[in-house]
């Protein structure tokens, strides 16, 4: 399923929706965690997890997967609007064929999606 229509609207509406509360529950956890060296976001959207993530975790490097195009561009965008300097890479692509590079990841971040993977795909 693709997100590329929603894309445009996806702030608003979820401001108009729910204002801060998801916001709240992407990043209300996030202090509990000892900092990662590398950070997968997966279906990050527009790209506002990953602005959390950064400022909580600025000597991480990330990896930002989704398979819309259109929010992997809002994503893209925000973070360069905040001229920020942290490694970011943005890969558009479905989580269940792409290949994930073995042991690459120390934190997989999964807002609101629904993946089922087998434990050995993702472990070193």
């Amino acid at each position: 399923m693709s997100f590329d229509w929603l894309a445009p609207h996806y702030r608003w509406m979820e401001a108009l929706l729910a204002g801060e509360l998801l916001q709240h529950c992407r990043t209300r956890w996030m202090s509990e965690i000892a900092p990662p060296r590398r950070a997968l976001l997966v279906g990050e959207g527009p790209g506002r997890m990953l602005e959390a993530c950064v400022k909580t975790w600025p000597g991480c490097a990330f990896t930002v997967i989704d398979s819309s195009s259109r929010m992997i561009e809002q994503a893209r965008k925000r973070w360069r609007q905040q001229n920020d300097k942290a490694a970011v890479e943005f890969i558009e692509a479905d989580l269940r064929t792409w290949p994930a590079p073995t042991g690459a990841y120390d934190l997989v971040v999964t807002n609101f999606s629904s993946i089922a993977l087998r434990r050995s795909s993702w472990s070193g």
